[in-house]
């Protein structure tokens, strides 16, 4: 690949992370561990795949979220969002106090390598959600996407964006926390082959 097809893909790959999470200022991303977040070790494949998920089994988005789990979440009623970057189809989940959207990768075939690659200094996962590797994309005061590999070839995304009501909520206050809290409930609902 020539040094401007690569630039081209990160910068496209910047673009589409930067619409999923609603283009927020970076910041570092929060490093303090929880419950949904695992470590792997050094000798380990970074990448590796725990148990694939049938992503592609998913064919609504709003699907990556049960009425269960959005009410839990006080999201209010899916709506079917803007087609991504990369074609596919949206769902998000809209309100005063935040917005939630899901955007499933099937067809890019490049897995959380390449979200990694474009999103990390040093091309790797920036944390584990149930043991699977995810990245988080432009981590922001206000937003934040979370990307998680399903299998080595699809990704999954939940990004969460703080809305003018939400922003004195202290559950908000950080936004990759909520992301992942979101990721780790759709990776429930993702059927394995």
């Amino acid at each position: 690949m020539t040094h401007h097809h690569r630039l081209t893909r990160i910068l496209l790959a910047a673009a589409c992370t930067a619409a999923l999470a609603g283009c927020a200022t970076s910041t570092p991303a929060d490093t303090n561990p929880d419950t949904t977040h695992t470590t792997t070790s050094s000798s380990e494949d970074p990448f590796a795949i725990p148990q694939p998920l049938n992503l592609a089994a998913i064919t609504n988005p709003c699907h990556l979220l049960t009425q269960q789990q959005t009410t839990t979440l006080n999201a209010g009623p899916p709506q079917p969002g803007n087609k991504s970057a990369w074609g596919q189809k949206t769902c998000e989940w809209n309100n005063e106090k935040f917005n939630i959207r899901s955007a499933p990768d099937t067809k890019q075939k490049e897995g959380i390598k390449y979200a990694a690659f474009t999103n990390t200094e040093d091309g790797k996962p920036t944390h584990y959600i149930e043991g699977y590797p995810a990245v988080h994309s432009f981590p922001g005061e206000l937003s934040c996407a979370t990307f998680v590999g399903t299998s080595k070839t699809d990704v999954v995304s939940a990004s969460f964006t703080v809305n003018t009501d939400g922003r004195e909520n202290p559950q908000y206050q950080k936004p990759c926390d909520m992301s992942d809290k979101i990721a780790k409930m759709m990776l429930e609902n993702i059927p394995s082959p």
